[in-house]
């Protein structure tokens, strides 16, 4: 895209190494996304926790993984496990979503629906700095990151650092200084190489924060907004459809626990509430019966040992 600029922090690196780390793919046209994120009651709707937790799935265990401040989130649509596309789970905002970004994302790429992995929308505010990470696990190595501009501005960008952490690796070295710094435009879609270590740095300011100075081309929202789509060669294994209040926990390279949406399902729930209402009865008069067993024992072994004596 024309508009999408890199640029590297200490010695320049080939064109290809630039291409090892991030490749620029198209530009999309995304307002059929914003305009459907609007409708929806915009971003800080679709980022409040309170809404997510009424009208999507839930998961837990991953919050040691974040590793950003307060001023960032995310609200996942699709999720797998560590093992990537053997098990991928389908989020109710999803499949509320999926007709509208299957025809103006995944279509446009080239990219089956089957072949998805994981996707989530991220969020960033003015001082969001977060911390170099490298993804890892197996659905790393068998996906592509694609990221889908679909709000941002001049001083919001991605960085990616040109090699990866090793044991032996010192965050002084000459080599770990060496960082590039993506700025993509709204719609410009690229690819990037999230096993190398990468961070996000909003550093948007409003001209409130500022008064009396100006700045050129000040931005008026300060706020960045991707698509995040991972995506696999090959079509998922297994596919699970999770409803509104599923909670699902995340346990690294294994299989997710969820409770598969017997608890949001009123028919389910109520049928399984009469079945525990059922099974209490049942065990309290087993427990009444031998309650009374007992007692008629023990009348007629004080019978036998008033007769003895």
């Amino acid at each position: 895209p024309r508009h999408m600029h890199v640029e590297s922090f200490g010695r320049t690196p080939s064109l290809d190494q630039i291409h090892d780390i991030v490749l620029p793919i198209c530009r999309l046209n995304v307002d059929p996304i914003l305009q459907f994120m609007e409708a929806e009651g915009g971003s800080q709707q679709l980022f409040d926790p309170e809404y997510v937790e009424a009208h999507n799935a839930v998961v837990i265990g991953r919050e040691g993984d974040m590793h950003a401040n307060f001023n960032a989130q995310s609200t996942i649509l699709i999720f797998s496990t560590g093992f990537g596309k053997k098990h991928v789970y389908h989020f109710p905002l999803f499949q509320k979503w999926s007709d509208m970004l299957t025809k103006n994302v995944l279509e446009p790429l080239k990219i089956p629906l089957e072949n998805v992995v994981r996707m989530q929308l991220a969020r960033t505010t003015n001082n969001c700095d977060m911390k170099f990470q490298s993804d890892k696990g197996t659905w790393v190595r068998q996906t592509h990151r694609i990221h889908v501009p679909l709000v941002t501005h001049e001083y919001a960008y991605v960085l990616s650092k040109l090699m990866k952490y090793t044991p032996t690796t010192k965050e002084n070295d000459t080599k770990m200084r060496r960082v590039l710094r993506i700025l993509a435009r709204v719609g410009d879609t690229f690819e990037m190489n999230n096993s190398l270590p990468h961070a996000v740095a909003n550093l948007g300011l409003k001209a409130s924060d500022n008064p009396g100075k100006e700045l050129v081309n000040m931005v008026k929202d300060d706020e960045r907004i991707h698509l995040i789509i991972d995506w696999s060669e090959q079509p998922v294994e297994r596919l699970t459809v999770l409803n509104v209040g599923d909670v699902c926990e995340y346990v690294g390279l294994h299989d997710m626990k969820c409770n598969v949406g017997w608890m949001s399902n009123p028919v389910v729930y109520t049928l399984a509430i009469v079945i525990l209402v059922i099974t209490g009865v049942i065990l309290h008069a087993k427990l009444k019966k031998s309650n009374e067993r007992c007692i008629d024992t023990t009348n007629q072994l004080r019978k036998k040992d008033k007769k003895k004596n």
